[in-house]
């Protein structure tokens, strides 16, 4: 997916009542930080899992709405982008001892 991604938390629905906002944010800050293909697969997840918290503006932007992702779907993409930190930090850190070497 190329594009921009804009995360929204609009309240009142149901289902994102049982994600404290701390927590909407947390999700929000960490895809900031994702490179585009991963950040296609975030709304990959999303498409799949809870359809109704996806929107497409035009063909290069989208809107998440947080509210609309239920607890199990919101939890996928904590756990997916915490691996992909994970598997950058072992990266980072294999780097350095070649290079140290």
């Amino acid at each position: 997916y190329m594009g921009a991604a804009q995360f929204e938390d609009i309240g009142g629905d149901d289902i994102g009542e049982t994600i404290p906002y701390v927590e909407k944010i947390r999700l929000s800050n960490m895809v900031k930080s994702l490179t585009q293909e991963q950040l296609g697969q975030v709304v990959k997840i999303i498409q799949e899992e809870a359809p109704s918290a996806f929107k497409e503006i035009d063909r290069e932007r989208y809107q998440i709405h947080l509210d609309n992702l239920d607890r199990d779907t919101f939890q996928k993409l904590i756990d997916f982008i915490e691996g992909l930190a994970k598997i950058e930090s072992n990266e980072q850190a294999t780097k350095r001892v070649k290079y140290n070497q």
